[in-house]
């Protein structure tokens, strides 16, 4: 009884988790500056490395690179974490991080479609990152112990 109690909890905060992720990547202009044209990187850690040497040479604050590199990972380690505890189909390392990379390339190319963000293949790669983060976490052997 507890199990699934506890297993009901964290479907419902799945469920929140997802509408907030929602807002945050398709609704940029209630929460940051939306650029009105297509922008895209598909050049793997150009917006990384840019954004650091930018840091460096003192042309941009350190918490605008922070809020851009953290904020990508912290977005799906919630994702990487919530996956495997409630879908069994999910508890493989290989299949988490498969639909957290497919659910990023589809955000991303969502935002880049009707213009709402950039296409940027550094934020496919920062999330899934996150992914892989949560899904470590929850394979903890106590914490997957607890909500396995």
């Amino acid at each position: 009884m507890r199990n699934k109690t506890i297993k009901t909890v964290l479907f419902i905060l799945f469920v929140i988790y997802c509408a907030a992720l929602a807002f945050v990547l398709f609704f940029p202009n209630l929460h940051r500056y939306s650029h009105g044209s297509r922008l895209y990187n598909i050049t793997p850690f150009a917006t990384v490395s840019e954004l650091i040497g930018r840091l460096i040479e003192g042309t941009i604050n350190a918490d605008i690179v922070v809020r851009n590199i953290g904020v990508n990972i912290l977005l799906f380690v919630p994702m990487g974490a919530f996956l495997p505890v409630l879908f069994k189909k999910l508890r493989k390392f290989r299949w988490v991080i498969l639909v957290c990379f497919s659910a990023t390339v589809a955000a991303e190319l969502i935002q880049f479609i009707f213009i709402l963000g950039s296409f940027d293949v550094d934020d496919i790669i920062l999330n899934t990152a996150g992914a892989a983060a949560g899904y470590g976490i929850v394979n903890i052997p106590v914490l997957k112990k607890l909500l396995y």
